[in-house]
């Protein structure tokens, strides 16, 4: 079975919500006035959260392209040394296939500090290898999203070759996992990194960085890999933004594959639409009417008294 290992960071802190002391000058405060208070001070531990950002699969790689173990070749006929994505919940047909593409491209070209790998050598840096990992297979959370390694939706997109397949990387390296969102008219932001990995023999780390442009990164964490089939859940960036750079660097293995990490199945997630900000019920709403009525009328009564 794999394991889920999630790499999380501490959230900001939010400043507490101004409180502000109205008063009345000239007119005695009602008692109920003072339950008015109360309620209202107790409406803060009772709040809803409203909005309808969601989490969504932006862009997923399971490297199914390839045309076997060992060629990084998406045709049998030339060398490539980047990739599209083949799949997003952004694709209306399937969340799999030719449409996914405009969200995303794996670059190992030299591209946005990416390392430039000799495509074509039978030792490049980089190259597929036979059998998928289990972890994060699923793609995305969504409702309804068909997982990776669904060679028959890829098939009949028009992907050359739908096999499964992971990478593996054999020397120093750092790829660089773009999401693009420039083609829509909102930004997305929560931004996360799912993948699957593991290693040969012994452990190994993977460094991890985020940027919005492509050349400014930020460390974001360390993942630690062993010999298991894990998950690893990274959280990168909170602010909006319509595309997001994840550059992963791997180092060399010792040896006879020792410390040599095989990835897949990875995914850029984000959050589309409004932040999720604290709002009362409607039954807060109804009770804070109820309570604003009873202490007009008791005011009232009072000073009529007077």
């Amino acid at each position: 079975m794999p394991r889920t290992a999630e790499c999380t960071f501490p959230a900001p802190s939010r400043p507490a919500g101004r409180q502000v002391d109205i008063e009345k000058r000239g007119v005695r405060r009602p008692m109920m006035l003072s339950r008015l208070t109360t309620f209202c001070a107790s409406l803060t531990l009772t709040v809803c959260l409203a909005g309808s950002a969601h989490a969504v699969g932006v862009i997923g790689w399971d490297f199914s392209q390839y045309v076997g173990s060992g060629f990084l070749s998406t045709d049998g006929a030339t060398f490539t040394d980047t990739l599209s994505g083949n799949y997003s919940n952004l694709d209306p047909t399937g969340n799999a296939g030719a449409e996914s593409a405009t969200y995303g491209t794996l670059y190992m070209d030299g591209s946005f500090g990416s390392t430039d790998v000799d495509e074509s050598s039978a030792t490049s840096a980089v190259a597929p290898l036979t059998g998928s990992l289990d972890s994060n297979i699923e793609f995305s959370d969504v409702p309804g999203t068909n997982p990776f390694d669904s060679s028959n939706i890829l098939l009949a997109e028009g992907q050359d070759f739908a096999n499964e397949l992971s990478l593996t990387m054999r020397d120093t390296v750092s790829l660089v996992f773009e999401a693009d969102l420039t083609s829509l008219p909102d930004l997305a932001r929560a931004w996360t990194l799912e993948f699957g990995a593991k290693t040969f023999l012994d452990t190994a780390s993977i460094d991890i960085e985020f940027s919005v442009d492509g050349a400014s990164y930020v460390n974001v964490g360390t993942v630690d890999v062993d010999e298991l089939d894990t998950e690893y859940v990274v959280d990168l960036r909170l602010a909006p933004s319509d595309r997001g750079f994840v550059r992963m660097n791997f180092d060399a293995p010792i040896g006879e594959q020792s410390g040599q990490v095989i990835l897949d199945n990875v995914t850029i997630n984000a959050e589309f639409g409004a932040p999720q900000v604290p709002s009362v019920g409607a039954a807060g709403i109804m009770a804070l009417v109820a309570l604003l009525s009873a202490a007009g009328l008791a005011n009232g009564r009072q000073q009529q008294v007077g």
